[in-house]
């Protein structure tokens, strides 16, 4: 045996995977890591998967940690078929680390390649052979690929020797590459949620009351010390103009004024900077605050955070107490900066969906296309097969991409309402669905609809959502959907309602949550944004948006929409 460790050499007598089997194990694959939202479970399920579908008896994953060098620490996510066979290679694994270029693992993270050793009793450089128990001849191993990084490896082992199968390697390096969406999605994942719990940590923490509201004028957000300063709970301002809860009568006027005016201008005289003021508490008490207001965000979706101070106790100005709110004002500061900085942060991704994840997308699309008119009946019919995977794939990706703009745009831009006939929204909503409600057979009917005040492309939008929605989640039968709205106290209550498959109520408060799915792609497809941009654009003009339902009964979304334009909004 001359050549114990081989990267992509054929093996004659070695056959490859059945076409039927590799076509099932790639679909898998794909399902998986497009379906994942836990990262050790994707890894486990899909070297589970590897396992069987390739006969490979021991399967293991090692993952780079983030110092530099990168350092590959063992993992617990293992496959055994017989895991009494192997406990001595799990034991000395899980207590051996590895450098780049070190054992398997780390020529695999070194060459960014799949490598094959034949035999690993004979291998200069497997560290692990220091336990003549491992009871193992033949090593695989190929990277999981992110960029030009490398964040982890897949290994397996088995105790025949088997020289080394080309279209295998081909595989797995194709699955490292699936895999490594999976991390890179994790990660993601992991930086917004790091960079909301550093907001809500800086908001729960401060020893002031803080209040945030929108455009609108509506709270937004209250921490643990406004409860305890305007005697509100958490809960109950939410959603309430600020007008009606802490400002008293004589400044609502110049509150108003002041909100309208930066809206248009984008100026403010008593923006970041601190001002002594009154507040009303809960029993409409007077007391004296400081008041530090700040606005973040950017004109499609303006905020406003207010960090104030009970200045009761305060008699008369004292040294320590200049210095204290000298300090104050700089810990108000070094918050609004970081609370900006979040913003931005977001603001960049958004753009970097709809620009750097976009144009790579078109490339294999504009090829794959190329291909397959080239060479479409030239090859053999599994080519064409692949070829139609490939831009299948492509086009998932690209309506995922599009969806999250559409949720990143929807309820925002100028608050430029108008009146709008709900008749006409409903009927623009059945004109984007033509196809939709020819192909279900889908019967839409509609008491007299309002006039409402709103923007008219969101709220067409917000239609077709909900009458999508009624439509894809329908039983056997046509669906039949029915539209209707009662009025009442400056708004109209919408209702949307269907006779479809319906949704448990333990799950009403999860679909309105950005990629929130109650079904698999495979029963429904979709991107699971359509109802979270329906939640956005009916909060941004002030009102708010639920359902009820029960398994097999259908279900009914209601929304409220204003019928004439608020007085506390800009």
């Amino acid at each position: 045996m001359n050549t114990p460790h081989t990267e992509f050499e054929p093996a004659p007598h070695r056959p490859p995977l059945e076409e039927s089997r590799f076509l099932h194990l790639l679909t898998k694959v794909a399902v998986i890591a497009n379906e994942a939202t836990v990262l050790d479970d994707a890894l486990q399920d899909c070297l589970s998967e590897i396992c069987r579908y390739a006969g490979w008896p021991v399967g293991h994953v090692y993952l780079c940690t983030g110092a530099d060098p990168p350092v590959l620490s063992p993992t617990t996510i293992w496959y055994f078929d017989d895991p009494t066979a192997y406990e001595a290679l799990r034991r000395v694994t899980e207590r051996t680390p590895l450098n780049v270029g070190e054992g398997l693992p780390g020529r695999v993270v070194l060459h960014r390649k799949p490598a094959w050793i034949e035999d690993v009793r004979l291998d200069p450089n497997f560290p692990r052979n220091t336990d003549p128990d491992l009871e193992i001849t033949t090593g695989l191993a190929f990277p999981l690929v992110v960029g030009k990084d490398v964040p982890g490896v897949m290994e397996f082992f088995s105790r025949e020797p088997l020289e080394p199968d080309a279209a295998t390697l081909e595989l797995m390096e194709y699955v490292g590459s699936q895999l490594g969406r999976v991390i890179e999605r994790h990660r993601a994942t992991r930086a917004l949620e790091e960079r909301e719990q550093r907001s809500r940590l800086i908001i729960d923490k401060c020893s002031d009351a803080f209040v945030a509201i929108d455009g609108n004028g509506l709270i937004r957000d209250w921490n643990a010390v406004a409860e305890r300063t305007f005697g509100w709970t958490a809960a109950e301002p939410l959603g309430r103009p600020l007008t009606e809860t802490i400002i008293p009568p004589r400044y609502r006027e110049a509150h108003l004024r002041g909100l309208k005016h930066f809206l248009a201008t984008g100026e403010g005289p008593v923006l970041n900077r601190r001002i002594e003021i009154s507040a009303l508490n809960r029993d409409a008490g007077g007391f004296p605050v400081d008041l530090t207001t700040s606005p973040f965000g950017s004109k499609a979706e303006y905020r406003f955070s207010a960090f104030i101070q009970d200045i009761t106790t305060r008699k008369r100005p004292k040294p320590e107490l200049r210095q204290l709110n000298a300090t104050l004002e700089q810990r108000v500061e070094e918050r609004t900066r970081e609370l900006r900085q979040l913003n931005a942060e977001l603001e960049q991704f958004v753009y970097l969906a709809s620009h750097d994840l976009q144009e790579p997308l078109r490339g294999i699309s504009g090829f794959a296309q190329l291909l397959g008119r080239q060479y479409r009946g030239k090859l053999d019919p599994k080519a064409d097969e692949f070829i139609a995977f490939i831009l299948e794939g492509v086009t998932q990706m690209q309506n995922l991409i599009q969806d999250l703009l559409a949720y990143s745009h929807a309820g925002s831009g100028p608050r430029d309402f108008r009146r709008v006939a709900g008749e006409e929204l409903l009927t623009q909503a059945q004109n984007r669905l033509r196809l939709a409600i020819r192909e279900s057979g889908a019967l839409i009917t509609h008491d007299p609809l309002p006039v409402v005040m709103g923007d008219e492309t969101q709220l067409t939008q917000l239609f077709q959502n909900l009458l999508g929605n009624a439509i894809k989640f329908r039983r056997v039968t046509p669906p039949h959907i029915h539209v209707s709205a009662t009025g009442g106290d400056g708004a109209h209550r919408f209702a949307v309602r269907d006779d479809g498959i319906g949704i448990a109520p333990e799950h009403l408060q999860q679909i309105f949550v950005v990629f929130r799915r109650l079904q698999t792609k495979a029963q429904y497809p979709g991107t699971g944004i359509g109802l979270a941009s329906c939640k956005k654009i009916v909060e941004h003009h002030g009102g708010n948006i639920w359902a009820e339902s029960s398994p097999g009964e259908g279900s009914v979304f209601y929304f409220t929409l204003p019928s004439e334009p608020r007085k506390d909004a800009a």
